[in-house]
């Protein structure tokens, strides 16, 4: 939270008042390292890594070879599904990853 002067339109006294830190911005777009790191903090690496396994070859290909990953691709949503994410953990997720 940040601390702001402001002046009381009803009595003209100048008071501190608390500003709220914005919401954070869930990134469009991580870099694979940004991911994997966040992934791995958040003791899921092991278990998408597994899952991934299981998905058709072009699915483990997409995510072997990914430099990136984007939010809103399918890829995301399905491991997410598939490990009971909420889309709001999924959200905290890059969140944490933009981070890094």
């Amino acid at each position: 939270m940040g601390m702001a002067l402001r002046i009381n339109a009803a009595t003209g006294v100048e008071e501190v008042v608390e500003i709220p830190d914005p919401a954070p911005v869930v990134p469009e777009v991580v870099s694979r390292r940004q991911a994997l790191l966040a992934l791995e903090g958040a003791g899921q690496l092991d278990a998408v890594e597994a899952l991934v396994a299981q998905l058709p070859r072009s699915a483990q290909i997409e995510w072997a070879n990914a430099t990136e990953f984007r939010r809103d691709h399918y890829l995301i949503a399905q491991i997410g599904t598939a490990l009971g994410l909420t889309e709001q953990q999924i959200d905290a997720l890059f969140i944490e990853a933009g981070s890094r």
